[in-house]
């Protein structure tokens, strides 16, 4: 975080001073009292403290230099002068939580404020972003509490099996890389848990997802599940079932923070954990997703089917569009997420603000219309800023 003044980090300084006392009255038959020593007076600084100063110096010198020269420049390519107003920047590497590997040909996320207006971009290989994201918006899910479409490397998909997958079988996704193309999406629902989104890829044709379906289900077992310690084979085992024309893989996986409950299931008693996640990959066509959440797989199965509406429906541009939320379902999630954290019985009292401070919030956020986040324009052929184009869905 870096700040153009101290006093946006520290707020007003004020002086200090502790109200004074008068001497006490010596006692009759006394002749004095002892006076209490003189309460120290903190000044308001007129200037930085050695650590304040020390910290500042350190920014200092993140941004001095010529605007090409300075690291935060360099690191964000803002190769002009400081903007006016306020300027954010948001390393991609930090918002992915640990999957940047998958989006190299986006860097980050910025902010500006003229003092009129706010623009946004990202910070992107124009190349990453000039496939067309329709056929992403066109087979996920529609109502989505928010909705990531991003461009995505497919060869990374090795090295993160072979970190994942350590001291187990070890598999050879050369083949599954080079099948899959274009962009995945990602997306989060209110009938779900913030734990268990929705992924979604595509292979380039139903014929190379046919082929490869064999390595997707090694990788689905290896990949997912458990040790079950009251399991007699020690894991649940994975089951393959046709649903219309797709194949979908699942497999039971015991957790406490799952989405089912232990109670509600005919496997009770060989489940290690009072919850479970039924964890289940569909293949529908040349379409492959993914989730913790068994209905959200089958979702997608049933956009396939034209028997469940796309999360396409109502966009004006698909092929250029990035992020979609719907603020009512993004509060609704949010709001019960919140309260399963926070049960009255055993945290009353963050319980208790959270009912009081965070659920007027979230219910002012759920009366938002919707919002798009696309690209305007056909992006540059190189790594640069690339604008957005904010808009709000009509009710």
């Amino acid at each position: 975080m870096v700040l153009s003044d101290a006093g946006l980090l520290f707020g007003a300084r004020q002086a200090v001073e502790r109200p004074k006392q008068e001497a006490p009255k010596p006692a009759e038959g006394e002749e004095f009292a002892y006076a209490p020593a003189e309460p120290p007076r903190i000044e308001a600084p007129d200037a930085l403290s050695a650590m304040d100063r020390n910290r500042a110096s350190k920014i200092a010198d993140l941004l001095g230099g010529k605007p090409g020269d300075n690291f935060l420049a360099k690191r964000f390519k803002r190769d002009d002068t400081a903007a006016p107003g306020h300027r954010i920047s948001l390393a991609a590497n930090f918002l992915s939580f640990g999957y940047q590997a998958f989006f190299p040909g986006v860097e980050a996320l910025g902010f500006e404020f003229d003092g009129q207006a706010w623009r946004s971009a990202v910070l992107a290989d124009g190349k990453a972003l000039s496939a067309s994201f329709a056929p992403i918006w066109q087979a996920l899910p529609g109502q989505p509490a928010a909705c990531f479409a991003l461009p995505t490397d497919w060869k990374a998909l090795q090295h993160l099996a072979d970190t994942a997958m350590t001291g187990g079988a070890q598999l050879d996704l050369t083949p599954l890389a080079a099948g899959l193309d274009g962009p995945a999406g990602v997306c989060w629902y209110a009938k779900s848990k913030l734990a268990t989104p929705l992924f979604l890829a595509r292979f380039k044709n139903a014929e190379t997802a046919k082929q490869l379906s064999p390595v997707l289900a090694k990788l689905f077992e290896a990949a997912v599940g458990a040790y079950e310690y009251n399991h007699e084979a020690g894991a649940f085992p994975v089951e393959t079932r046709k649903v219309h024309s797709a194949t979908v893989l699942h497999r039971v996986v015991s957790s406490p923070f799952g989405t089912e409950k232990a109670s509600a299931s005919k496997q009770a008693d060989a489940l290690s954990a009072a919850r479970y996640f039924p964890v289940s990959l569909a293949l529908a066509g040349n379409v492959v997703a993914f989730s913790p959440d068994a209905k959200l797989a089958e979702d997608v199965v049933a956009v396939s089917a034209k028997r469940y509406p796309a999360a396409s429906d109502g966009l004006p541009d698909a092929a250029r569009t990035l992020l979609r939320l719907t603020p009512a379902k993004l509060a609704q999630l949010l709001q019960a997420e919140a309260l399963a954290v926070l049960p009255k019985d055993e945290e009353p009292i963050f319980s208790g603000v959270a009912q009081a401070q965070l659920l007027p919030r979230l219910e002012a956020l759920g009366k938002y219309p919707g919002v798009i986040a696309a690209l305007p324009a056909a992006p540059a052929g190189e790594m640069r800023w690339q604008p957005l184009a904010w808009r709000y869905e009509a009710k």
